[in-house]
C-alpha cells in the first residue's frame, strides 16, 4: 500500500522584455505593432511533459490571438537551466518567451551560477496553470513519519 501526497506544480511564462516589447521606442515614445514576426516559446523541459503540453495548448491560442506563428522550442536539461539560459541571452524584444515551472526559483538557490538571474533577466508574464502532482511512498518508509496523515477522502479541486 502506498501513501500519496499532493505537490503543486506551477507553469510560469517568463520573458526577457524591454521597453520595445511593449511597443514603445525610446526616441519617439510611439506605439509599434506587436508582433511583426513569429514568437518563440522556449520550454525548459523535455517534449511530452507537463510544461510542454501547457505551452503547446497556450501557443495555439496565442497564435490565433496575435495573428503570428508561435514556435514551441523544447530545450530541456539541468532542471530547466538550459532553456532559461537561452531566453536570458535572447534579445529583450518580447519575441522569446520562457515556459518554466517553480524549478526556476529553486535552481537559483541550488546552483552557484545557473547562468541567469531570475530577478534581472526575466519579467513574469503569466501563471498559465497550477496542477497537483501525486507523490507516493511505501507504507513503511521512514520519511512517512514526517508526512501529514492521508486525507480521509479524495479532493479533486486545486488550491492554487
Amino acid at each position: 500500500m502506498t501513501f500519496a501526497l499532493a505537490r503543486s506544480t506551477f507553469v510560469l511564462v517568463f520573458s526577457a522584455l524591454s521597453l520595445s516589447a511593449h511597443g514603445q521606442t525610446a526616441s519617439t515614445g510611439s506605439r509599434q505593432a506587436y508582433p511583426t514576426k513569429p514568437v518563440r516559446v522556449v520550454v525548459a523541459f523535455a517534449v511530452g511533459g507537463f510544461a510542454d503540453s501547457v505551452a503547446r495548448l497556450v501557443g495555439v491560442k496565442l497564435s490565433e490571438r496575435l495573428g503570428q506563428p508561435v514556435v514551441v522550442d523544447n530545450r530541456g536539461g539541468a532542471g530547466g537551466n538550459i532553456g532559461s539560459r537561452i531566453v536570458a541571452g535572447a534579445a529583450p524584444d518580447g519575441y522569446t518567451l520562457l515556459v518554466n515551472t517553480a524549478a526556476i526559483s529553486i535552481n537559483a538557490s541550488l546552483y552557484k551560477n545557473p547562468g541567469f538571474d531570475i530577478y534581472r533577466d526575466f519579467v513574469p508574464v503569466a501563471l498559465t496553470c497550477c496542477a497537483r502532482s501525486p507523490v507516493s511512498t511505501r507504507r513503511m518508509c521512514p520519511s512517512r513519519a514526517a508526512a501529514p496523515p492521508p486525507p480521509r477522502r479524495l479532493r479533486t479541486r486545486s488550491r492554487c
